[in-house]
């Protein structure tokens, strides 16, 4: 799940790992992000016509629809009190939330989240782009004990 990712070529990356890792679907905001356009599609190589795209109209309602079908909320957030994506297990149903670079996730998604993972850096930058990260955390649950 995508908030506000503005920008069409990480919007177009991050489809294109979605759909090369394995995600179910993607699904965003149809007034909190970019929409499909001709450079997202060319940024997602092809991805944008493979993967279930969920263009919805309230995130935070669409959340609460995943958890009524029994799916565990995990927001991805640049906060040490969230838990590392090297150890972090993911459950059999998973909704992903990734948010912009500059203002992450909105709070009330946060608050919505079961769990909040983070990816720990290892140089002295902080962080990755969000399709970057995504990616990484796609990877890892690939290869991560299920619970």
């Amino acid at each position: 799940m995508l908030d506000q990712i503005f920008d069409p070529q990480n919007f177009g990356a991050l489809i294109r790992s979605a759909e090369c890792l394995g995600a179910s679907a993607v699904a965003w905001s149809k007034n909190r992000g970019s929409d499909i356009t001709p450079v997202v599609a060319k940024a997602s190589c092809g991805a944008s016509e493979l993967i279930p795209l969920i263009r919805v109209s309230n995130l935070a309602t669409t959340v609460d629809q995943f958890k009524d079908g029994g799916f565990e909320v995990v927001a991805a957030l640049l906060d040490p009190a969230a838990e590392s994506a090297y150890s972090f297990s993911y459950a059999p149903k998973t909704v992903l939330i990734v948010g912009s670079e500059g203002e992450g996730i909105q709070p009330l998604l946060r608050k919505k989240a079961d769990r909040s993972i983070y990816l720990p850096m290892s140089g002295k930058i902080a962080s990755l782009n969000v399709a970057q990260a995504t990616t990484a955390l796609l990877a890892l649950r690939n290869s991560a004990p299920k619970h």
